[in-house]
């Protein structure tokens, strides 16, 4: 299993890209409403730096009632990396191919 560090570094993601998706689905009531409350949320299991820029990341969020992959896309809104606020989420996905939590 990689460590957090490594899992960033091989696949050219931004930690603090991580950390606002994970905030967003922690804070998203639709997705809330999909899972139920949010248990936890597991380090990405799929991560595309898709232009250097642009981002879509897989979560399993593992919320009261069921587990589910949220994609999160996102991108630099001025292509300035340094600036985690210019960060924009553009649109979120549930894919529910998961049972209910027992």
């Amino acid at each position: 299993m990689y460590g957090g560090y490594q899992i960033y570094k091989e696949f050219n993601l931004n930690k603090e890209v991580v950390e606002k998706s994970e905030n967003f689905i922690k804070n998203n009531q639709l997705i809330k409403n999909n899972v139920g409350e949010i248990k936890s949320i597991a380090l990405p299991i799929n991560k595309k730096n898709l232009s250097g820029n642009d981002y879509s990341i897989t979560f399993l969020v593992k919320g009261e009632k069921k587990y589910a992959d949220v994609i999160v896309n996102s991108y630099y809104q001025d292509r300035n990396l340094k600036n985690i606020d210019n960060l924009k989420i553009i649109s979120f996905e549930i894919n529910e191919n998961y049972n209910y939590v027992e």
